[in-house]
C-alpha cells in the first residue's frame, strides 16, 4: 500500500460497539487507521446510560483484552482508543471507571482530581482518548444533547470542563471536547431528520467553554452536525469552512479536528457519506467518524481517488494525517 492510501486510512475513525475485533476493522488498521472508537449501541446512545447487559458482563479484563486484540492489529504502529466518557452524559466505560459525578460544592481542584482518577483508571484500560466533555450550553428544545449537557452558565461549564480536561492531561489521557461551536437548540435530531440552529439562537458566548478547554490543552476538537445558520446557513458545521476556519482562526485551535456522524441525515442533507466525508476533509477536519465496513471502504475510495487528482486536496490530506498520527503517538500505550 502507498503512502497517499495510508494517509487516507489514517484520516478514517471507525466505531464499533461489539466485544471483539471484527476483521474489516483490523484491516483498516493495517491499511493505516490509527484511531478507533469503541462506542455504544444507540439503544444506549438514546438512554444515555450503557444496558444492563453490558454493565453485568463487560468486565475490566474483557475490555482490556478487546484493546489489545485492536492494538494487535496494528503491529508496530500505535493506533488510539477513544470512548465517550462524559462528565455529564454518556459514559460507555460506565461502572469500570470509577464514577464522575459533580457534587454541588465541587470546586474546579476537587472536579480536577476526581478526573484524574477516573482518566487513570481509563488509561490501565488501555483507552487513549476520552470523547469529551459537552461544551454545548442548552437554551432551547434540543433532542439531540438532552441529558448530555450541564446546566450552568458559560463561566462554569468551561471552568468544569477545563478541569476535566486537566485531569485527563494529568493521567496521560487525550481529550475530545464537543460540539464545536456549540449548539444551544436543534429543530430536530440530526441522527434522524434535518435539522439546523436557527439564525438567533446562537451567539459568541457559545465559544467560551472551547476557548477554556483549549487553554488547557484538549488534543481535539470535535465538530457538530447541522448547520448553524449565524455561522454558515448553507453547510453543517462539519462539512463548513466558516466553521473550521473560526475554530483555526479565532481560537487558534492547531490540534486534531473531528467531525461528528457522516451518516446522520444532518451531517449528509442529502449527500451520499462518501460525498460528506470529502467535503468535511475539504473544509479542514481531519478525523472522520464511520460505521462498519462498507463505509470505510466507500469513504476510503473516494478520498483516494480524489488524491490522485488533486494536488492541493492530497496536501490537505497528508496534514491531517500527520495531526492524526502525532494525537496516535503522543504516547506509547502500556
Amino acid at each position: 500500500m502507498n503512502g497517499s492510501s495510508r494517509d487516507v486510512y489514517a484520516l478514517l475513525f471507525p466505531v464499533v460497539d461489539s466485544v471483539d475485533a471484527p476483521q474489516w476493522l483490523c484491516d483498516g488498521i493495517a491499511s493505516g487507521v490509527q484511531a478507533v472508537i469503541l462506542g455504544e449501541s444507540r439503544s444506549e446512545y438514546v438512554a444515555r446510560t450503557m444496558s444492563e447487559e453490558r454493565r453485568s458482563s463487560e468486565t475490566r479484563t474483557g475490555l482490556k483484552n478487546t484493546i489489545r486484540s485492536i492494538r494487535a492489529a496494528a503491529g508496530e504502529s500505535d493506533v488510539l482508543i477513544a470512548v465517550d466518557q462524559e462528565p455529564w452524559g454518556i459514559r460507555r466505560l460506565h461502572a469500570l471507571v470509577p464514577a464522575l459525578d459533580i457534587a454541588p460544592g465541587d470546586d474546579v481542584a476537587t472536579f480536577e482530581r476526581k478526573s484524574f482518577q477516573m482518566s487513570t483508571e481509563a488509561d490501565r484500560l488501555g483507552v487513549g482518548m476520552l470523547l469529551a466533555p459537552v461544551l454545548d450550553r442548552l437554551s432551547g428544545h434540543n433532542p439531540w444533547l438532552n441529558g448530555r449537557t450541564l446546566t450552568a452558565d458559560y463561566d462554569r461549564i468551561g471552568s468544569l470542563a477545563a478541569a476535566f480536561v486537566s485531569g485527563a492531561r494529568r493521567a496521560g489521557i487525550a481529550t475530545a471536547v464537543k460540539h464545536f461551536p456549540g449548539f444551544p437548540v436543534v429543530t430536530a435530531d440530526p441522527a434522524l431528520d434535518l435539522a439546523e440552529v436557527p439564525k438567533g439562537e446562537w451567539t459568541t458566548d457559545s465559544l467560551e467553554p472551547f476557548r477554556d478547554c483549549i487553554a488547557a490543552g484538549t488534543a481535539a476538537v470535535m465538530v457538530g452536525p447541522v448547520p448553524v445558520l449565524d455561522i454558515d446557513a448553507t453547510e453543517p458545521a462539519t462539512t463548513s469552512r466558516a466553521v473550521i476556519a473560526l475554530l483555526r482562526t479565532e481560537l487558534g485551535f492547531d490540534g486534531v479536528i473531528i467531525g461528528d456522524d457522516l451518516g446522520a441525515p444532518g451531517t449528509r442533507m442529502g449527500r451520499s457519506v462518501p460525498e460528506t466525508a470529502l467535503a468535511a476533509v475539504r473544509a479542514g477536519v481531519d478525523l472522520l467518524l464511520v460505521s462498519g465496513p462498507e463505509e470505510m471502504t466507500q469513504v476510503a475510495e473516494r478520498l483516494e481517488a480524489e488524491v490522485a487528482v488533486d494536488e492541493a486536496f492530497a496536501g490537505t490530506v497528508s496534514a491531517s494525517a500527520a495531526r492524526v498520527r502525532a494525537l496516535a503517538t503522543r504516547r506509547r500505550p502500556s
